[in-house]
């Protein structure tokens, strides 16, 4: 099997994925996650144009339109979303389970700890992650339980993508 290339940073150091089974199973699934995700954008596509054919017959024949036009906009934002997450799986980001998370931009609730707690490395992968563009936000979640590791999540198409944590 040849050596996959991943690296992750936790706590500032790099994190080769052949030394964490379940890190290297997230990576092989974000590969068949693309796959999927390029099956249902195709989908959607063709529900669109079937939708969009559909529209026009209604508006040459005097029939309600209202109804068509509230799901082909529904269908639009959907592969939006979809191609949102297929960039978070093409560029490595390994999807994690949801969490108890709250915006990073929601300075009321985080105040000074966002300030001061997160470390400098976790701060630097989260820039890294926002130039690329591929989220809509950044949350940081904090543990349920004293075995979880505080995280930074990135989300793309209403999912969370693995940015950075901290012990």
């Amino acid at each position: 099997m040849s050596k996959n290339t991943l690296v992750l940073i936790k706590d500032g150091k790099e994190i080769d994925i052949n030394d964490h089974p379940s890190l290297l199973a997230a990576f092989h699934a974000n590969h068949r996650a693309i796959e999927r995700v390029n099956d249902e954008i195709k989908l959607r596509e063709e529900e669109v144009d079937e939708l969009t054919e559909r529209l026009k017959l209604h508006e040459d024949m005097g029939l309600p339109t209202q109804g068509i036009k509230s799901v082909r906009t529904r269908r639009k934002n959907q592969i939006a979303n979809l191609k949102q997450r297929r960039k978070a799986y093409q560029k490595n980001y390994l999807e994690v389970p949801n969490m108890d998370g709250r915006t990073i931009e929601d300075e009321t609730f985080w105040g000074a700890r966002l300030d001061t707690s997160v470390p400098l490395d976790a701060l630097r992968a989260m820039k890294h992650a926002k130039e690329q563009g591929i989220f809509s936000e950044f949350e940081l979640c904090e543990p349920r339980q004293e075995r979880t590791d505080p995280m930074i999540a990135g989300v793309a198409g209403g999912r969370r993508f693995y940015i950075a944590s901290w012990t």
